[in-house]
């Protein structure tokens, strides 16, 4: 008796990246649709690294308020998750759109670009 296994599809991310540079442009133009919106929080990507317990590092950028916010004050809210986006995770040569971290899980954060 042989069973028959369903082919794994996946979503477009992960996707390949060479090495583990990222850049934000700081300079995007907020969408027209949100402009005005009553709930849209304008935010500004800062690069960091993160150092988790179990010693693996992650690079991505961390949304805070625009134009004052700071990272620490996300690791320091009440929220359980640090959500990051166009993350890599060194030794892996994969890439993704967005990652969401538990917070307890993070052992030290490195800002690495702030401007």
């Amino acid at each position: 008796m042989s069973s028959s296994v369903a082919p794994v599809v996946r979503p477009p991310f992960p996707r390949m990246v060479e090495g583990t540079e990222l850049a934000a442009n700081n300079d995007e133009a907020v969408e027209p649709s949100r402009v005005g919106h009553t709930h849209f929080i304008h935010k500004r990507p800062i690069l960091v690294k993160l150092l988790l317990t179990s010693g693996q590092e992650c690079i991505g950028f961390c949304h805070v308020d625009y134009p004052d916010g700071r990272v620490s004050d996300i690791i320091n809210d009440d929220r359980n998750f640090l959500p990051l986006t166009k993350v890599s995770i060194a030794g892996h040569h994969l890439a993704y759109d967005f990652l969401s971290v538990n917070k307890s899980l993070v052992a030290m954060v490195y800002e690495m670009d702030r401007q």
